[in-house]
């Protein structure tokens, strides 16, 4: 498919994108077009949102740090159009790191405000359908999948408990689509690989 291209529909096969950042994206009948920036220090997120900023930033600024400029983040993280609702207590936010590159990679991250957790998935395609696989915890004792603990060396208190890379980019992998039919069921059962439900199921 296209590199870059959006995750649920959007562009010509092979138009290539014309921009370096992805600025608005339509996935699963939600538009994403709000640019949360961890590097606006004058930010005012509306008031149901504050808490998703206050969970996600630190984090964003202990991996991507405001300097040296070379290590920011070099893409963007987009909130759905919509504010989110009064009482809110989960936030998805999506983005595609590296839009132009050969490994373009769209990320999907979820924000508990209960469990002041962040999930970071990256967004796989196998049989012309997309799957989420999870590649960071902010806390690994509340994910569904044993990622590696933080040994990165990078000391902070919202990292204390992280697990995998926020970083991980997609590599390429087959996608062989194996079915068949289940006369009993009265349906058609299709082979899951165990890496699409990486954090998914227990």
């Amino acid at each position: 498919g296209q590199r870059g291209a959006p995750p649920h529909g959007g562009g010509q096969e092979n138009e290539e994108p014309l921009i370096d950042f992805a600025e608005e994206v339509m996935y699963q009948g939600t538009l994403f077009n709000r640019h949360l920036d961890p590097y606006d220090e004058k930010a005012e997120p509306a008031a149901t949102e504050r808490w998703v900023y206050e969970l996600l930033v630190p984090v964003l600024l202990t991996l991507y740090p405001k300097m040296p400029p070379e290590n920011q983040m070099g893409w963007k993280l987009l909130l759905p159009k919509s504010e989110l609702a009064e009482g809110a207590d989960t936030a998805r936010l999506l983005g595609c790191d590296g839009i132009k590159d050969e490994d373009a990679t769209w990320k999907e991250v979820w924000c508990f405000r209960a469990l002041n957790l962040v999930h970071v998935y990256n967004l796989v395609s196998h049989g012309r359908k997309v799957y989420r696989h999870l590649v960071f915890s902010s806390n690994v004792r509340l994910a569904l999948h044993g990622l590696a603990p933080n040994t990165s060396g990078v000391t902070s208190e919202h990292l204390r408990y992280a697990g995998g890379e926020f970083k991980r980019k997609r590599v390429h992998c087959p996608s062989l689509v194996v079915q068949r039919r289940n006369d009993r069921l009265g349906g058609v059962e299709v082979y899951a690989p165990p890496r699409l439900l990486q954090g998914n199921v227990p």
